[in-house]
């Protein structure tokens, strides 16, 4: 009866050959050859029936050809064969490189999800990388203000069109909690991957949480997911007790920048004008006399992150009412 050999075993065997911890102890396999050779001079019996001298020449002719038979007929051979290479090969110490994934192939996956993600498509490619590393096991991680689990150990089709699903929003992203998160679900070890273009972030650095899961035998990897950087954006804003409307735009940039900003109340312009920014400083821009409805503030610039250019301040309307005052 066939025994069918499993294909993953195959593939193993044949993707990572056997190698050998002690090559010495492979001479002990020359052990065989005086076993051999004990066989082969071993007198033996041989009951013959001659029927006639005749026949002496073709019997010795036969008792050539048949040396070797008597390894067949005898299994105490075999078994001291056996022996022989179970010892050597035990000397020998036979080992098979395997590159198997550690945590029993449970993958953490964390996704930068802040704003600046949003540029350039860098979180669409973001996803298509992702989707490279999913294993048998996965768990998702948004990076955002504060990390969000999208999937707990899922297989690797549901997690898929998971990923098809997720969006940047207009947030900052703390990696290095949602790397501590992901530390959390690998208590065995495992493998973790951050996805980020690495441009910003809040709380602690990505590089001390990473070396924190290191040190718990996970491995970590830093996927860059590259793209426009140039940005400059509004920040900030509130309101002042006097009444005026403060924002803090920022030029991220390396270089200094010229920006035109221009203000507008209920779709008529009520200011404009231009502020210089040095290479990675702030400015203030403090705006007076807002009046009731939809006020949009607006940096007139074609950098690679959209959501930060605008800024909106409603302010609802005054209404009188009639109040019955009782004394």
């Amino acid at each position: 009866m066939a025994v069918a050999i499993p294909t993953e075993i195959l593939n193993l065997f044949y993707s990572n050959p056997m190698q050998f911890a002690n090559q010495m102890g492979l001479y002990a396999l020359l052990s065989i050859i005086p076993l051999i050779i004990i066989y082969l001079l071993r007198p033996r019996p041989l009951k013959i029936k001659i029927p006639s001298l005749m026949f002496l020449m073709d019997i010795e002719k036969k008792k050539r050809l048949n040396i070797f038979r008597k390894f067949l007929k005898d299994p105490l051979f075999f078994i001291q064969l056996l022996v022989l290479l179970l010892i050597s090969f035990a000397i020998a110490e036979p080992f098979i490189m395997s590159n198997e994934e550690v945590g029993g192939g449970h993958t953490v996956m964390i996704l930068d999800a802040s704003a600046s993600m949003q540029a350039d498509g860098k979180f669409g490619r973001a996803v298509d990388e992702a989707k490279k590393f999913l294993s048998s096991r996965n768990t998702v991680i948004l990076a955002e203000s504060v990390p969000i689990i999208v999937m707990k150990e899922a297989p690797s089709g549901s997690t898929q069109d998971a990923l098809g699903k997720l969006k940047a929003k207009a947030t900052t992203a703390d990696l290095s909690s949602a790397i501590l998160t992901g530390r959390r679900m690998l208590p065995e070890g495992g493998r973790m991957v951050v996805f980020s273009d690495f441009s910003s972030w809040s709380g602690d650095s990505p590089e001390v949480a990473r070396k924190l899961a290191e040190a718990n035998g996970i491995n970590v990897e830093f996927i860059t997911i590259s793209g426009r950087t140039d940005n400059i954006g509004i920040v900030s804003g509130w309101f002042e007790s006097n009444g005026d409307y403060k924002i803090i735009a920022r030029n991220f940039n390396k270089d200094p920048e010229t920006v035109n900003i221009g203000v507008t109340t209920n779709g008529r312009s009520v200011l404009s004008t231009t502020l210089n920014l040095k290479a990675g400083s702030s400015e203030y821009l403090a705006i007076s006399d807002l009046q009731p409805g939809k006020t949009e503030i607006k940096l007139e610039t074609d950098d690679a992150l959209a959501a930060d250019n605008t800024a909106y301040v409603l302010i609802p309307d005054s209404i009188k009412r009639e109040v019955l005052y009782v004394t």
